[in-house]
């Protein structure tokens, strides 16, 4: 697998020299100065110093439509990464949203709980002032009656 791997990546290395490699390049500038050679011609000239200006003309203006095409290739790479970020910023806004409906859900429940806790200690604090020794008595004997039958049910 690691060796198929290798190889596939050396492939595709040599492919992408081949396609965006200086002789690649050099073809292309050649390939279009003959196109504007032939589209637009020699321009009326007739000597070789024009025709020298003529060769130079068809030269920079091959030169400027592959700078254009390569702009236009950078272009559309550009515009795939922005699509990309795009998706992650949306995937992330949904996350976002989803989190803070769970948190607005949180602090609504906890605000309940605070609230009923508020509601117990209010009673039990009312609970504590009592001066009747009777209830007093009777919570502590229930709670130590609590106490042994939670012992009881874990050690049995």
């Amino acid at each position: 697998r690691r060796e198929f791997l290798r190889s596939a990546r050396a492939q595709l290395a040599a492919a992408r020299d081949a396609v965006a490699g200086p002789r690649a390049r050099a073809k292309i500038e050649a390939d279009e100065k003959a196109a504007v050679a032939a589209r637009e011609g020699d321009y009326g000239a007739s000597n070789d110093l024009e025709m020298q200006n003529t060769d130079f003309i068809h030269g920079q203006s091959a030169q400027a439509r592959a700078t254009m095409r390569e702009q236009d290739e950078n272009i559309d790479q550009l515009d795939g990464a922005v699509d990309r970020v795009h998706r992650m910023a949306s995937e992330i806004h949904g996350e976002l949203s989803t989190q803070s409906r769970m948190l607005d859900e949180m602090e609504s429940e906890l605000d309940e709980t605070t609230e009923k806790m508020n509601f117990v200690m209010g009673k039990l604090a009312k609970l504590l002032k009592t001066k009747d020794t009777c209830q007093i008595w009777t919570i502590v004997a229930l709670t130590i009656v609590l106490i042994v039958m939670v012992l009881l049910v874990i050690y049995t």
